[in-house]
């Protein structure tokens, strides 16, 4: 009875190699599933570590080239700073050369001036001017270009005969005597007034004998040119030309040559009398006296009706220049 009950309290032996082989299959599929899935997860996390090594990668070249762009703007950004220093440097300096020549210059005394001989001439002036006083201007007028460095002198020299020879030139071109000669006395007398120029090493002076020889000649010189047209007034009217001597008459012409030839000698014997030397001052009184009454007499002397004694009045005017020209050698 006992086998009895354990026999029936067991199955028996097919359902229980049944149910072996069931379980059998189903730890195999198991395992198989396992299996699987391991190999699929193995594959999704390797493709996931080729991703995130692509990412990398691309995240690296991303920020390589972020920071290339970076250093790249950054170099252009100095380039573009450096471009506008120079420019605002460039017109600095523009403004500065500008200015300077405006103070060199002095455009305000232009004003009422719309010649262009006459303002060339003026820069002439103005510039001699500073020239000539540089030493003096570091002191009184540092602020001028010359005095304060702006200016080199050698710039100052071109700049100051440039604006000479084109003053000069335009009014030899425009054909205006009054203005050709106006521009060339004030050239003369600033040139006098301006440059203390320097002879062997000394300073130049301009002595009375200077000034006596250049007022005298002038005047005699004036007188040549004017009488030699007196002894040839019939000529010139047949030619049709109208000088000094047809215009005015032969003898109004020819008192009129004595008259600057007497005013030559009265402005040799004052001079002579302002001489500081006693000898200079008694010599130039009484010799340029004497030339008074030598022309008075030689002019009395003059036929006015005769082309000969005319003529010859002409050459007397001569012989008083070379007689000169020995008198102004004693003045002091």
């Amino acid at each position: 009875m006992a086998f009895g009950l354990l026999g029936s309290s067991f199955p028996t032996t097919p359902t229980t190699t049944g149910s072996y082989a069931k379980r059998g299959l189903w730890c195999n599929n198991r395992n198989l599933t396992k299996e699987y899935s391991i190999r699929r997860s193995l594959q999704y996390n390797s493709k996931l570590h080729y991703k995130g090594i692509e990412g990398g990668s691309s995240r690296s070249d991303k920020f390589e080239k972020k920071y290339l762009m970076n250093a790249s703007s950054g170099e252009s950004y100095e380039s573009e700073l450096k471009s506008h220093d120079e420019s605002k440097s460039t017109l600095e300096s523009i403004r500065n050369a500008l200015n300077s020549f405006v103070k060199f210059t002095r455009l305000y005394a232009f004003v009422g001036v719309y010649m262009i001989p006459v303002l060339c001439m003026h820069q002439y002036v103005m510039g001699a001017n500073q020239l000539a006083d540089v030493e003096i201007d570091k002191i009184n007028k540092p602020y001028l270009p010359l005095a304060s460095g702006d200016y080199s002198y050698t710039r100052g020299v071109i700049i100051v005969g440039f604006c000479l020879l084109s003053s000069i030139g335009l009014t030899w071109m425009v054909g205006s005597k009054p203005l050709l000669w106006t521009n060339l006395i004030t050239a003369v007398l600033t040139s006098a007034y301006a440059f203390n120029t320097f002879v062997l090493k000394q300073a130049a002076v301009y002595p009375r004998s200077l000034l006596l020889g250049c007022l005298v000649m002038g005047c005699f010189y004036s007188v040549i040119s004017v009488s030699k047209d007196l002894a040839d007034v019939e000529g010139d009217k047949a030619l049709g030309l109208k000088t000094l001597a047809i215009r005015l008459g032969v003898k109004k012409v020819f008192w009129l040559c004595i008259s600057l030839i007497q005013m030559a000698y009265g402005v040799a014997i004052t001079l002579g009398a302002l001489s500081p030397s006693l000898w200079s001052k008694i010599f130039t009184v009484l010799a340029h006296a004497i030339m008074v009454l030598v022309v008075w007499n030689h002019a009395s002397s003059v036929d006015l009706s005769n082309k000969d004694s005319l003529q010859a009045f002409h050459m007397f005017v001569f012989k008083l220049v070379y007689v000169e020209n020995i008198l102004v050698l004693f003045v002091r």
